[in-house]
């Protein structure tokens, strides 16, 4: 069953995805390296606007409020030679994205210098039926 803000997801997904082939900038410290942040939105290397920044936080936030899961977007400048898809979900799993009972979280992850992102979703995803 699709995701009632699947289809609001995917400008940004898109965007993102653009965003990590098409630019380039020095590389920063990795988000990774200290605990969850507060926001559900770290853009450790500057390419998201302020308002693009808005948008992400606002549309996590209904996400959590219609569904309880956890979003979060992460965009970094390399993961320095570790594969991206280990990288983003050993991430996912450090800052424990999503309810332990429902394993609903959802980590969409860009390293912009690497040019590769990932979207790295909890089992609990897919198997959740939406309540009506």
């Amino acid at each position: 069953m699709t995701h009632p803000h699947a289809s609001r997801m995917l400008p940004v997904l898109v965007c993102l995805a653009a965003a990590a082939s098409c630019l380039t900038t020095s590389a920063g410290a990795s988000p990774a390296d200290g605990p969850r942040p507060a926001t559900a939105v770290v853009d450790a290397v500057g390419i998201l606007t302020a308002d693009d920044v808005r948008r992400l936080e606002q549309l996590a936030a209904s996400v959590r409020q219609a569904s309880g899961a956890d979003m979060m977007v992460v965009v970094i400048a390399t993961t320095e030679g570790r594969p991206h898809r280990a990288f983003a979900t050993d991430l996912f799993n450090r800052w424990q994205l999503g309810s332990a009972e429902r394993d609903d979280g959802l980590l969409i992850f860009v390293a912009q210098d690497d040019r590769k992102a990932e979207i790295i979703l909890g089992d609990g995803v897919d198997s959740q039926e939406q309540v009506a």
